[in-house]
């Protein structure tokens, strides 16, 4: 498992894709906090919770592609 050398890595991913629903439209955040091989370990926030969750490499990047994969670093 590889920990970001920053805490967090904030993605914006298009809704649509990320929560394969196609009447959602527009861009959602998600932070990403590790990567294991193929996998990544994010936290999705969501209204009054947040789940924590693994997704593939894959995913984001189609989640991403539209909102030109743009990412904002947080460190420690």
């Amino acid at each position: 498992m590889y920990k970001f050398n920053n805490k967090y890595v904030i993605f914006c991913v298009e809704s649509s894709a990320f929560n394969n629903d196609i009447s959602m439209n527009g861009g959602h955040y998600i932070i990403a906090t590790s990567i294991n091989n193929n996998d990544i370990d994010i936290i999705n926030p969501r209204k009054d919770k947040y789940e924590i969750m693994t997704i593939t490499i894959d995913k984001l990047i189609l989640c991403t592609k539209n909102y030109g994969s743009w990412r904002i670093l947080i460190n420690n």
